[in-house]
């Protein structure tokens, strides 16, 4: 009686099995998808991600936030926003597990919450971490270059 209505499976037939993916495929699909004309595109300059990281979250809500919203404002329109961050992500068919800050989590939800984005939290993350790393491209790989030989991004 132990196991009745019980379902022997493996792992992989599991309903909680996360297939590893193969990120090397993925990335060669971004890269047919992405027209040759946006490669050649300048990367627009921007602060580095070491300097955003190391200012506190803390005194990041204590700066004007009129100034703030008036720039962003004037870089994007809310439908070249809504374009570019709030579509559904291209390759979603892996999975991976990574910890970040209960505020920043419960921003980012508060996003999605009020402007009624039918997209899932995790592909605005990917479409921000993905548009980042285009726009930082060559800086990157030009600092990545001093240590290796091979380019560290490709997109």
């Amino acid at each position: 009686m132990g196991n009745y209505g019980v379902q022997e499976r493996s792992p992989e037939e599991s309903p909680f099995y996360d297939r590893p993916t193969d990120l090397e495929r993925d990335l060669e699909k971004l890269q047919s998808d992405e027209p040759q004309e946006a490669k050649e595109e300048e990367p627009v300059a921007r602060t580095s991600a070491a300097e955003q990281t190391a200012e506190p979250l803390r005194a990041k809500k204590n700066k004007d936030k009129g100034s703030r919203e008036d720039a962003l404002s004037a870089k994007l329109s809310f439908e070249e926003y809504r374009e570019r961050y709030l579509s559904h992500s291209q390759c979603s068919n892996g999975k991976s597990g990574f910890t970040i800050n209960s505020e920043v989590l419960q921003l980012l939800r508060d996003v999605l919450r009020d402007v009624r984005a039918k997209t899932t939290l995790t592909a605005y993350i990917e479409n921000i971490l993905l548009e980042h790393l285009k726009e930082n491209q060559a800086m990157l790989n030009k600092t990545a270059a001093q240590y290796k030989r091979n380019q560290t991004l490709n997109l």
